[in-house]
């Protein structure tokens, strides 16, 4: 899995086509929300055997475990490698807060959720953050 060569034009177009679209459990949540940036920058989608197959916070624990992930955080593990820290996150990179998965976008990351009465993606710094997943360029080793 490599990033295409105009990966940032790719995410900044999922960016805007996803950035009003409400929360929604197997649809657009956190997990699908950044595998969808994945499948933007890539062309593979990590969750493809997720999409549409749960509806609650349960379901897609179960979901998990079904697939053998213990927490997202192995999920994302399995998927996108060993994390490093957030400090060292770049554009496009995928990162943790709490048990969302986000996408960075320089000195923060977006992040899908329902807060407040307002659904969508909100921004959040990178201090903020736990964890954090190279995607690969081209080129990169």
């Amino acid at each position: 899995m490599k990033r295409f060569s105009d990966w940032e034009e790719r995410l900044s177009l999922y960016i805007d086509r996803v950035f009003d679209e409400p929360f929604c459990w197997g649809e657009h949540d956190c997990a699908l929300f950044a595998a969808g940036a994945v499948k933007a920058m890539t062309g593979v989608d990590m969750a493809a055997d997720f999409r549409g197959r749960y509806g609650s916070r349960r379901e897609a624990a179960q979901a998990l475990r079904t697939a053998g992930y213990k927490t997202l955080h192995g999920a994302a593990r399995h998927w996108l490698g060993k994390p490093k820290h957030p400090a060292l996150a770049h554009r496009g990179d995928i990162v943790m807060r709490r048990q969302a998965l986000g996408v960075c976008f320089g000195r923060g990351a977006w992040f899908v959720g329902s807060i407040l009465g307002r659904s969508g993606l909100f921004d959040a710094p990178l201090n903020d953050c736990r964890a954090a997943w190279s995607v690969p360029f081209v080129g990169d080793a």
